[in-house]
């Protein structure tokens, strides 16, 4: 079982295990670092809202983690936070694709704060000392759920007003939303199931007993299928759907260690990482349907993790 890892997954949002298996027919993608912030393949420039953009988390030789946006191909990779000496981890996308929200220890703990999708105008939006993390906009974009670490899964505004605490097991971790908006999805340490609760706190339970450890769960854009991470052979993405009653394991990168999955904006595709820890950790792209076109998207050394596919 591999709990510990996930723990660590969840902190630094970069370094871990698994084996990224045969590389045979994967492509490799251009990573050619563009000059400013672009619209995903050819847009209006810094500051611009973008087409298609995938945000996720590079961390370097010195150990620290920064955000870095890149095409969906794997190309045109720009770094966002540039804050030297503290990491920055987990961002998510906002719906209008104007914003990232994201976790950094720049301060004070871990603490979750928002910026422009080319990494401009930070703003600090909890203030606990320690720890916020997995922060997860709403569908509607008004709120952000969150893990407070020793407590549960709470919700606030966009800007940090009216924290509200939804569930009260420490445990709980990873939240996200069903699309429609109507509850938080999240996983627990300690009982292997994705778990639900409504947004005012109300009818907690099980959404999809997993039968082994499972974390990272995010529905599909049209809210029929769950993705998440399951511990088996050193780590899959699973996809369960909720039409068939039935799921299916994505990766086809062998044994070892893939996780943090997240989908395409039209639900096609399922971008993911995987990766042994002291070894080369990549981004990857997958069919949603079964796992096929099997792409390597990233080929920078180092530990690339936690991807948000803006939707």
């Amino acid at each position: 079982m591999r709990s510990t890892t996930l723990s660590t997954l969840t902190l630094a949002a970069a370094i871990l295990l698994g084996a990224c298996g045969d590389d045979t027919n994967l492509t490799a993608p251009s990573t050619e670092v563009g000059p400013e912030y672009a619209m995903g393949g050819g847009g209006k420039g810094k500051g611009g809202k973008p087409s298609n953009r995938i945000v996720y988390t590079h961390q370097a030789a010195d150990g620290y983690v920064d955000i870095y946006s890149m095409n969906p191909d794997g190309s045109n990779i720009i770094r966002l936070t540039t804050v030297s000496g503290y990491s920055s981890w987990s961002p998510r996308w906002t719906p209008d694709h104007r914003k990232i929200v994201f976790v950094s220890n720049r301060n004070v703990g871990e603490e979750i704060h928002i910026m422009n999708a080319d990494g401009s105008n930070v703003v600090q939006l909890t203030e606990i000392g320690c720890c916020d993390r997995n922060p997860a906009p709403s569908p509607d974009g008004t709120r952000i759920a969150f893990q407070r670490v020793g407590a549960g899964i709470f919700l606030m505004n966009l800007d940090g007003s009216n924290p509200t605490q939804v569930t009260f097991n420490s445990d709980d971790v990873e939240p996200s939303w069903r699309p429609d908006g109507s509850q938080i999805v999240f996983a627990n340490l300690t009982v292997p199931s994705i778990w639900r609760v409504n947004v005012d706190g109300t009818n907690r339970g099980v959404e999809l007993g997993c039968g082994l450890a499972c974390r990272s769960p995010v529905f599909s854009p049209d809210g029929t299928r769950l993705a998440f991470w399951l511990d088996r052979n050193q780590g899959e993405i699973e996809v369960y759907n909720f039409v068939t009653h039935t799921w299916f394991d994505l990766g086809l990168l062998g044994s070892g260690s893939q996780y943090a999955p997240a989908w395409s904006p039209d639900g096609s595709k399922i971008v993911f990482t995987a990766g042994y820890y002291g070894f080369d950790v990549e981004l990857y792209s997958a069919n949603a349907s079964d796992g096929s076109n099997l792409t390597k998207l990233t080929s920078v050394p180092g530990a690339d993790a936690a991807p948000s596919w803006h939707r």
